[in-house]
């Protein structure tokens, strides 16, 4: 019988995935962004600031990959093949470009 509750069949703590980004400053950067449009600062500008945004967000990703290949990659889970995690790997990735 399903429940609808989410259950942790499995947690792992990465302690070297490189420099964390902080949720906060991507935030801040948005609504900087946000507050640019409303001001009709010059796009030129604006560009900049939403690069500065998706450089943040890549290394987000960046980490998360690394810890996930550091971690899950190593580790065959309960029948799951190697083979069969990289493919997931492969195909969340390929979503996200």
């Amino acid at each position: 019988m399903q429940t609808g509750l989410v259950a942790f069949e499995r947690y792992v703590v990465v302690e070297d995935c490189g420099d964390p980004v902080n949720p906060a400053i991507v935030e801040g950067q948005v609504r900087g962004v946000e507050k640019m449009i409303d001001d009709e600062r010059d796009c030129h500008e604006v560009i900049q600031q939403l690069a500065a945004i998706r450089a943040a967000v890549q290394q987000a990703s960046l980490l998360v990959v690394r810890s996930y290949a550091s971690q899950c990659l190593l580790e065959v889970h309960d029948g799951e093949s190697q083979q069969a995690i990289i493919e997931d790997l492969i195909g969340v990735l390929s979503k996200t470009t």
